[in-house]
C-alpha cells in the first residue's frame, strides 16, 4: 500500500480495483502531469489543491511507487485457479469441459466496441463460484443468468487478477482446436465425417500461418469455420467409446498443463 503526508493529513492509495480502472483508464491514455494528478486523487482522495502543493519530485515519487505496483498492468500476469473474494471461495473455468455457451458469451464481449468497460463481466464468466467435486474445488456449472450478479460484485476485485486471466485465456482457441482435432482422430471417419477431418486440417494450416492468438484478431474467412468446429467438438465429446473418451481426457488435461506451466514462467 502507497502512503504518502501532505502536512498533518495522511493518504493512502488503495488496491486498484476493475472500477478504479475505468475511472482512470482514459487518464492513463492522456499520460501527462495533468492526468496523473487526477489519478492520484481520484485513487487516494487527497484533494487536487493539496496536491499541487507538493514538491515535483515528491508527487514524482509518489508516482512512480503507483506504476511500479497498481498500474504494472504489462507484468502483473499472476494467473489466479482460484482466489478468495469477500468471503467466497472462486475457481477459474474448467478447460476440458469448457461449453460452447461460455466461449460465446466471452466473444460477444470482446468483439464489443465498449469492451475495456466490460473486464467485470468477463471475469465474471472466468471465475465462479467454487464448489467441491471428489475433493478439489472447481468452478460451478456455467450459468449465464448468474453472470450479471457476480460481475456487478467483480466491480470491485482487486485488478491483479485480471490480466493473468485474460491473457490465459487467449489461448482458449488453440487449446479448443488441440482438442476437437483429438476428437476427430480417436473416431473411424467415414463419408462426411472423413470431409470434416480434411477440413479441420484445412483450417489449422490456416490459423498456424496467421499466427492467430484470440478469436477477436480472426480473420472473417475463418471465424465461421472455426465458432462451426468447436460446436462440432462438443457434439463429439458426447459420441465417443468410454475407452476412447479416457484417452483423449488424458491428452486434454496435459494439453491443458502445459498451456498453464506456460503462463505461470
Amino acid at each position: 500500500m502507497i502512503e504518502f503526508k501532505i502536512d498533518k493529513a495522511e493518504y493512502k492509495i488503495k488496491t486498484l480495483t476493475i472500477k478504479d480502472y475505468y475511472r482512470i483508464q482514459n487518464l492513463l491514455a492522456m499520460n501527462n502531469t495533468n492526468s496523473k494528478i487526477i489519478i492520484v486523487y481520484e485513487l487516494s482522495g487527497c484533494p487536487i489543491e493539496d496536491l499541487l502543493k507538493l514538491e515535483k519530485s515528491y508527487f514524482m515519487s509518489i508516482w512512480d511507487s503507483l506504476v511500479e505496483t497498481e498500474l504494472r498492468f504489462e507484468n502483473n500476469t499472476d494467473f489466479h485457479v482460484s482466489f478468495e473474494f469477500e468471503g467466497n471461495p472462486y475457481s477459474f473455468l474448467e478447460m476440458s469441459t469448457m461449453t460452447i455457451g461460455e466461449f460465446a458469451d466471452m466473444e460477444v464481449i470482446k468483439a464489443s466496441s465498449d469492451a475495456n468497460k466490460n473486464i467485470h463481466t468477463m471475469m465474471a464468466i472466468m471465475y465462479r463460484p467454487s464448489i467441491k467435486v471428489r475433493g478439489k474445488l472447481v468452478a460451478e456449472a456455467y450459468d449465464s443468468e448468474s453472470v450479471k450478479d457476480r460481475a456487478e460484485l467483480f466491480l470491485n476485485l482487486p485488478m491483479s487478477y485480471v490480466f493473468g486471466a485474460l491473457n490465459f485465456f487467449l489461448q482458449v482457441p488453440n487449446y479448443l482446436l488441440k482438442t476437437t482435432l483429438d476428437s476427430l482422430n480417436i473416431l473411424k471417419l467415414k463419408g462426411k465425417e472423413k470431409k470434416i477431418s480434411n477440413i479441420t486440417k484445412e483450417l489449422t494450416s490456416e490459423l498456424q500461418e496467421t499466427g492467430i492468438t484470440s478469436l477477436s484478431s480472426l480473420p472473417e474467412k475463418i471465424r465461421p469455420k472455426l465458432m462451426k468446429l468447436l460446436s462440432l467438438a462438443q457434439s463429439l465429446s458426447l459420441t465417443t467409446l468410454p475407452i476412447e473418451k479416457t484417452k483423449n481426457e488424458k491428452k486434454k488435461k496435459l494439453f491443458a498443463n502445459t498451456i498453464f506451466k506456460t503462463n505461470l514462467n
